[in-house]
């Protein structure tokens, strides 16, 4: 898993003592009392309810204003409806990459699109 491969590079860093990898599961309270330095999310915006469930989840006070937030997320036909989740809940969104996969086998499916954005609140609206 990736926690896994998180921990294993931790550990080779020398970095026990001052970080951690861990799997947060939605509607469980944050599991620290502090909010974290990074946050990797990945498969959380494929519906609305997700992208919400997302929103609640970084607003329970897994983040803080100085909190790198950054979601993985692959086009969907849904992404632009997730994309104003996040707006309408105040974070602002930038890519940081993007690429599109080889062509499918289906000679009228698209070529797969994927991005790595920063989502981020000003400090204002952070942790309401």
């Amino acid at each position: 898993t990736i926690v896994a491969a998180l921990e294993a590079q931790i550990a080779h860093n020398c970095l026990t003592e001052s970080c951690t990898a861990i799997e947060y599961w939605w509607g469980l309270p944050p599991p620290n009392s502090e909010a974290f330095e990074v946050v990797l999310a990945a498969g959380c915006t494929y519906t609305v309810e997700a992208t919400n469930s997302l929103c609640a989840a970084l607003d329970a006070g897994l983040v803080d204003a100085g909190t790198l937030v950054l979601l993985a997320l692959e086009e969907r036909a849904s992404t632009s409806a997730c994309l104003d989740v996040l707006s309408t809940r105040g974070w602002s969104i930038e890519t940081v990459h993007s690429w599109r996969g080889p062509p499918s086998a289906e000679p009228l499916a698209p070529h797969p699109f994927a991005r790595v954005l920063k989502v981020s609140k000003d400090k204002s609206m952070c942790c309401e």
